[in-house]
Order: C-alpha cells, then structure tokens, then sequence
C-alpha cells in the first residue's frame, strides 16, 4: 500500500512539472518567437495554435513511447535559428517581406514584389511553426499518459490546471521583472534537465540537448545592437546614433527605442538652445513649429493637459516648452518610460508639473475625473497584439465609445489634437470620420513630414476650434505653416471607412474581411497537421473519432473562443495591460479548480441543469455591455468583471471534468479537447467580419453541439438516438 501510494504521489509530482513547465514554455515561444520574428507579433495566436496542435497530437499518441529527443532537438534548432547571424537576420526580414500583403497593416516598409523572398519567407514561417509544434508533442504525450494512468481522474487533472497556473504565475512574474530568454531558458533549465535525466531512453543525448538550448539562447542576445529593455509587452532597443554638424563641429546624439527590432521613436531634444547649434540638422524656419509644439500653439497656455501615449517624453517635453500648467503623461510600457526617465535629453519626466501615470489609454480616459483644456493622443501605434486575441493593444484606443470618453472630458474651449501615423488613406479616412462623427465637425488636418525634428505622421486637431481660429489668426507665422503643410500634402476624407468600435475594434483592417495572410497561416497549419504526423510515425488524429471525441471537441472550441472573447472584452474595462490578463486567466484556471472541488464533492449534480446554465451564460453575457463597469473604484471594476465573465468558465469546468472522468480513453479525450481549442483559436478570426460579441453565440452555439454529442461509457447512445429520443418526447408532449 505504501509503494502505491509513493509511486501515485510521484507521479503527480511528475504531472505538475510536465504541467507547469508546457505553460511556462508555450508562454516562451509566444512571446519570443513573436518578438524576432515580427510577423508573430500581430499573429500571436498563430504560434499558440500550433502548440495547441503538437499537444492535442501528443495526447492522441499517449499509449506510444515517449521520445524527448521531439522535445529537445527543435528547441536546439529554434534557439539556433535565433544565434546564427544570418539566419537571425532572415528571420527578421520576414515581416517586411509580407508586408506586400495589402489588406493586413504591417509598420514595415513595403516589399517590391519578389515572389521568389515571398516563397522564402513562408517557408521560413512555416518552419519555425513546425518546429514548436514538434516540440509540444511529447509534453501533450506525457500529460495525457499521466492523467490516464492515475486511479482518481479529478485529481490528476486538478494536479493538470494547478501546475498549469503555477507556470503560468511564473512567466507573469519573469515578464513583471523584465527579464528577458536568457532568463526565460534559464529559470526552464533545471525542470529540462530533470525530464532528460528521467528519460527512459537516450538520457545523455537529452541532458546535453537540455543543456544546448539555454546557452544557445544566451549566444542568442549577442546578436542585440543596443541596451535591450524586455517590458510585459515588448522587446525595447535603445540604440544611439551620432550626427556632427560640419559647420559648428558639434555632435548630436540621436537615441532611437526599437520595438520587436523596428524603429518606433526617437528620445529628441528639441530645446532652441540646442536646435540652434546644428542648423545642418534642423531646419531653423521649423524651430519652436514641431509637432510637439503645435499643439500648443493651437491652445496657448494650457492649464492641464493630459497626454496618452506618452512615450519616453517627447510630447511632455514639448507640453513644458509650450507654457503647460501640469500634464499628466499616460504610458503603458513601463520600459519605454524607463528610458525616458534615463535617456531623453530634456528630462521632462523629471519635472515637477508632470505626473507619469504607467497604464493604458483606454482605461486611464475610462477612470479619471479631471478635466483638461488639452488632450493629446501621441503616437500610439501599436507594434503587438494582445495575447490570445486578434485585437492589437492600441485598437480600444480609437473606438467611437473611447473617443466619446474622451470628449466628455475636455473642459469648456477644450482643444484635443491626434497624431497618427497613417500612412493608408483608409485609415486617414477612419480616424478623421470617428472625430467628426463625436465632435460634430470636421477636424482640422495637417500631414506633418518626417524630419529630425520628429517623426512626423497626421494631426487631427478639434474640440473647441474657434479656439484654434482664433491662434491661427493672432499667430501668422503658426497659418502659413498650416498652409504650407495643407498644399504640400492634401488629405482627402471621403467619409467611407468604418469607423470602429469596442465591438469591432479593427483600426487597421480596410474593411470587414479575414486578412489573406491568415489564410496562408492556415494553409501553412494543414500541411503541418497532413504532412508532419507522418514525419513522427503517427496516424492522423482526426482517423476514426468516435461521438464522445467530437463532444471534447465542441468543448475545448467553445472554451477557446470563450476565453478570447474574455480577454478582449475585458480590455474594454480595464484595459490592455498586461495584468489584466493575468487576473482573467488566473480566474480561468481557479474556476476550473472550483468547478473540480464542486464535483468531487455533490458527485450526485444534476448535469442537465449546469448544461442549461452553462448555455444561458453565454447567451446572457451577450446582453451585457461591460464599458458601464469602467466607471467603477479599480478594485471593485476588477472583481465585478472578473465574475462575470469567468461564470461560464465554471459551468464549462463541470461539464468538462464530469464528462473527461467517465471517458474510455482520457488520452484521446484530451486530445480532442485540444484540437477544439485549436479550432477555436482560429475560429476567433471570424471577428473580423462579425466583430467581438457575435462570438459568445458561437460560443453558446458549440456548448450546444456539445451537448447533443455527450456520451458515457455508461450510455451507449449514440448522437442519431438521442436526436431521435428527443424528438420523440417532443411528439409525445405535443400529443399530450
């Protein structure tokens, strides 16, 4: 009894480390992968997927041998692919290569056309997604095998979703301290080294496998050109560049922050004293005129002013140039504001009339009570998506629904001036009818041109704009720049764009339509799924499913997109930082831990009223329009989101774990569950035509066909008998 009771205790151990560590390093790859390779950054769910797909493969495989070579060897390869110079450079160039696709918003230089660089980089994306995807097999082989062997099935898959949690806690903490892979592989290093020891099979080779991949990573770093800053969100380069004037001989130092290795903004001095030493580098006919100026040439004298997007400081300082009473400075990234504070030359953060705030725009509009005669949205072009979803972090910004808040807060003879890079006429067209539409007349529009003085981009100026006449008309030198930037560059506003919204947040779509680089991410998806499994000796997952398989399917499918639409709708609320989603996913797992107590302990719960419950849920979120939280003291708005929209996660959980226990083979029940979820996660790019809330009927939709394909080993009907069940009772209640 005793050796049962060690050898079933260490198993679980061995569940929970196999647990934590698959979360810990699918966390890993999304974030590092989406970072060197750009693409990933706004494809973030594509990486997720495949490594959806190598677990789902590998729980259909659990009763085979499990080879950790398929772990170790593409983490090798991976982490080589980072190292090597040339080929961490071609990495790189894969964004900017498909960024030819025109429907799909890229901040990258256009690509000429080259089919053959198009063919090449697919088949370089195609193979760093191949190469998660393997490594994720044997962990899925070794979850499913676990569980399955283990005597108390609500145990071991609680064991399953607690260590899952605790790797999930541990990235979140790494991320919250900054660090960056070689830390990532160093804190995986040990758990690595104790599953290649523990092997049954090739353990030296596996140990020395383990071992390559953290210094691999490390080598890796090498490869940075500046001080490397890795915030929750983003990988942060500062990279300084010097510039002498030949006239005068001085040297001005040009320090540039790169977001995911592209260039994103430029730490400037702007100061009359210094622009004036380097007249070969700043045009003195544009002094004290730059876009950080203007603003405030438009609203003199302004008494509080409100910035978001404050990056490391460039409108802050040009708030204390332009006379600004106090400015607050909204930044979510709390690394760019690290470099603000260190490296901008006019330390604007470090002055006593600007308080920096580190949050999003979204939710610092949503909760604050002050009033402002200036708001400044800054350069808030988002070079990532949220994780999980296909909204970017910069999408909630610019809704109809923000931009009213925004309003609401100016004071009277208010000015609000918005800078874009908008460098599509469609997106021009956007922005301009969303300020239109809120503030009932047409902004004013200035394409301001890239210069040492900024990187230029297009200012919508409106709010009180007999205010701005009025500047316009006492300044002459502030209206025949106007002018001159008018008749350089005319910006035609059709009117025709969509304007977006919290339900259809898609600020760089053209139009409602699932981009084609999503297609070939799918097509690239299939062939692994048809091809690969012949590659690791396996069948096709997909070869004789039986009805209970499918109903583990429509689960994991609806839990996906429940959980997509979780996180997206929660931004909404709370924005789109990164502990959000911390607080979500975390409610997530403990609901699931909840729902496991719950039916261990009333193993009698009538199943048929928690399915009901588990439907009416979803249906009910879909009414429920979680912006009327957002006004909410924080700490209460997290609480009253966070029941809300976990519910069904705990209806899902019972369903989930009372099904997952009576099943033949839990192997292959995970499996499906897993290829749901895979579904699910490509599922959510149906947003794009539908937009966000359609997906909680889809959601309810799948439940549904969950239910009607539940089967027990107990009951051997089948989907066809219970339909016909069904409709039986339905005739007999006619009848009656």
């Amino acid at each position: 009894m005793g050796t049962t009771t060690q050898s079933s205790a260490k198993a679980l151990w061995l569940l929970f480390l196999v647990s934590a560590v698959t979360l810990f390093l699918e966390l890993v790859l999304i974030r590092w992968v989406s970072t060197e390779v750009r693409i990933f950054a706004y494809l973030q769910s594509s990486v997720l997927v495949v490594c959806l797909l190598g677990m789902g493969m590998g729980c259909f495989a659990s009763h085979r041998a499990v080879d950790l070579r398929r772990l170790f060897v593409p983490l090798v390869a991976i982490a080589l692919l980072m190292a090597l110079p040339f080929t961490y450079v071609a990495l790189l160039s894969i964004s900017t290569i498909l960024a030819q696709f025109g429907d799909f918003h890229i901040w990258a230089t256009k690509a000429d056309g080259d089919w053959g660089q198009f063919v090449a980089a697919l088949v370089l994306t195609a193979l760093v997604l191949f190469l998660a995807w393997t490594a994720f097999i044997p962990l899925g082989q070794m979850v499913a095998g676990l569980i399955d062997a283990h005597p108390n099935t609500i145990t071991a898959y609680s064991v399953n979703i607690f260590g899952s949690l605790v790797g999930i806690l541990a990235f979140t903490g790494a991320s919250a301290l900054g660090l960056g892979p070689s830390a990532w592989f160093g804190l995986l290093a040990l758990p690595l080294l104790y599953l290649a020891w523990n092997g049954e099979r090739h353990r030296t080779l596996n140990t020395a496998l383990a071992v390559a991949v953290p210094v691999l990573v490390v080598l890796a770093s090498f490869n940075q050109r500046g001080e490397v800053l890795w915030s929750p969100y983003q990988k942060l380069e500062m990279i300084t560049h010097h510039s002498t004037d030949t006239d005068t001989g001085a040297t001005y130092d040009k320090r540039t922050i790169y977001v995911n290795n592209t260039g994103y903004q430029v730490a400037l001095d702007l100061r009359p004293e210094t622009t004036n030493r380097f007249p070969q580098l700043f045009d003195p006919d544009l002094s004290a005129m730059t876009q950080y100026d203007l603003p405030f040439l438009f609203k003199r004298n302004p008494e509080n002013v409100l910035i978001v997007g404050a990056g490391s400081g460039n409108d802050a300082a040009g708030a204390l140039r332009g006379g600004a009473g106090r400015v607050t400075a909204v930044e979510i990234d709390p690394a760019i504001i690290s470099f603000g504070n260190v490296y901008h030359p006019e330390a604007p953060y470090e002055d006593g009339r600007v308080k920096v705030v580190t949050d999003d725009a979204r939710s610092f509009i949503a909760r604050t009570n002050d009033t402002y005669d200036l708001i400044i949205f800054g350069l808030l072009d988002s070079h990532t998506a949220g994780p999980m979803t296909n909204a970017r972090l910069d999408h909630y910004v610019y809704t109809l629904e923000n931009i009213t808040r925004a309003k609401s807060l100016l004071k009277k003879n208010g000015v609000m001036v918005l800078v874009f890079e908008a460098n599509k006429p469609y997106l021009i067209d956007r922005i301009n009818s969303s300020l239109e539409q809120v503030f009932g007349t047409d902004p004013l529009r200035l394409r301001i041109f890239s210069s040492n003085y900024g990187l230029g981009g297009v200012m919508f100026v409106t709010g009180d704009l007999d205010v701005v006449a009025i500047s316009l008309a006492d300044n002459p030198r502030l209206a025949a720049y106007v002018d001159q930037l008018q008749a350089a560059s005319p910006i035609a506003t059709p009117g025709v764009a969509e304007v977006i919204t919290d339900d259809w947040p898609y600020l760089y779509l053209e139009g409602r339509a699932i981009p084609a680089l999503y297609g070939f991410m799918a097509l690239i998806l299939a062939a692994i799924y048809l091809l690969s499994g012949r590659l690791v000796g396996m069948d096709a997952p997909l070869k004789g499913w039986r009805i209970s398989e499918w109903h583990f399917f429509f689960m994991g499918a609806a839990f996906m997109l429940l959980e997509v639409h979780m996180i997206s709708k929660s931004a909404v609320a709370l924005g789109s930082v990164w502990t959000v989603n911390a607080v979500i996913i975390g409610g997530i797992m403990g609901m699931i831990l909840l729902a496991n107590l719950i039916k261990a302990k009333l193993k009698r719960l009538p199943m048929r009223l928690v399915y009901a419950l588990l439907i009416a849920s979803c249906i009910g979120l879909y009414f429920v329009d979680l912006s009327q939280a957002a006004f909410l003291p924080y700490g209460q708005k997290v609480l009253v989101i966070a029941a809300i929209t976990t519910l069904p996660m705990l209806f899902s959980g019972m369903v989930f774990i009372d099904s997952f226990a009576a099943a033949p083979d839990r192997g292959r029940a995970l499996g499906a569950n897993l290829f749901g979820a895979l579904v699910g996660g490509m599922l959510q790019a149906i947003t794009f035509i539908s937009g966000m809330q359609f997906l909680l009927l889809l959601v309810a939709g799948l439940y549904l066909a969950a239910v009607l394909s539940v089967r027990r080993a107990s009951d051997p009907d089948d989907l066809v008998e219970k339909l016909d069940r069904f409709s039986s009772n339905a005739s007999d209640a006619g009848e009656a």
